[in-house]
């Protein structure tokens, strides 16, 4: 049986631009210049079978409690198209993973969501581009006044 391998092929991580203070907010990732990104979107450009694709949001952390927010690729402005939508964050537990204690490290939530069908989608869209995509964060309901919600890292993995 052959081992499945993963390789990062965009990301973003330790800017300021990872905090969410409401919403929508849009972030723009950049593809990676290796080998593997260049075969993910040739794969794209060339509407032939891409290898999985996931999308991960890594050390997500707040001290309030926040709505279920929406999150979607290539999407800036409303209405959002909901065949580009790459899931919703649920943040139950988020305080008390983001604070560190002696049974915490405080290193707060994670998410991953399978994102082929959706990149799929995004390619054949006119503002697709071969070199970052955006994902916009709307929260259902406004954020608690003073409310900020961070994230450590962003990054598409492809798994081959």
């Amino acid at each position: 049986m052959r081992e499945q391998t993963s390789e990062t092929i965009a990301i973003l991580q330790h800017t300021d631009d990872l905090v969410l203070r409401s919403g929508p907010s849009t972030l723009e990732i950049r593809f990676a210049d290796t080998p593997a990104a260049h075969s993910v979107l040739q794969q794209l450009a060339f509407s032939s079978t891409v290898s999985a694709l996931s999308l991960r949001i890594l050390h997500i952390r707040g001290y309030h409690v926040f709505p279920l927010i929406d999150v979607y690729l290539n999407a800036k402005n409303a209405p959002f198209d909901e065949r580009l939508q790459v899931g919703s964050m649920a943040l139950y537990g988020l305080r008390g993973s983001s604070t560190a204690d002696s049974k915490n490290p405080g290193t707060g939530l994670h998410e991953s969501w399978d994102v082929t069908r959706v990149f799929e989608i995004a390619a054949r869209q006119k503002n697709w581009s071969y070199h970052s995509f955006t994902l916009t964060f709307v929260p259902q309901h406004a954020f608690p006044e003073g409310a900020e919600l961070s994230f450590e890292r962003i990054e598409l993995v492809v798994f081959n």
